[in-house]
C-alpha cells in the first residue's frame, strides 16, 4: 500500500505507476526504478519555472557603490605603497652608490 504525497488527491483508487517525492511506502515490498531527481523531475522543473530573480533593493544598489569606492582606493593605496617602495629601493641603492664612488663610508642607521 502506498500512501500518496498530501497534495495528490485522496480519494483517488486508480493504480499510478508514478511516485513523487514524499511517497511513502506502508506495508509490503517493491522494487522502484528511479528515472529522474532534483531539477530533472515534474516537481522540479516546475518549481524552477515559479522561481523569481530576486528584485535588487536600493540598500543593496548603495552597498554595491559602496563596495566599488572601497575597492578603487584600496587599489590605488596599493600602487602608491608599491611606487613608493621601488623609489625608496632606488634612492636607497643610489646613496649607496655615490658614497662608495667618493669613498665615503655609508652609516646605516637601521640597525
Amino acid at each position: 500500500m502506498i500512501r500518496k504525497h498530501p497534495l495528490e488527491s485522496q480519494g483517488e483508487d486508480k493504480v499510478n505507476p508514478f511516485m513523487i517525492s514524499g511517497s511513502k511506502v506502508m506495508e509490503g515490498t517493491g522494487l522502484i526504478l528511479v528515472c529522474a531527481v532534483g531539477v530533472n523531475t515534474q516537481q522540479g522543473k516546475s518549481k524552477l519555472m515559479l522561481q523569481e530573480e530576486p528584485e535588487i533593493t536600493p540598500l543593496q544598489l548603495k552597498l554595491e557603490s559602496l563596495v566599488d569606492s572601497i575597492s578603487r582606493i584600496g587599489k590605488w593605496a596599493a600602487y602608491l605603497t608599491f611606487g613608493g617602495m621601488v623609489i625608496h629601493l632606488f634612492v636607497e641603492k643610489l646613496v649607496k652608490g655615490v658614497i662608495k664612488r667618493f669613498g665615503g663610508m655609508y652609516i646605516d642607521f637601521e640597525s
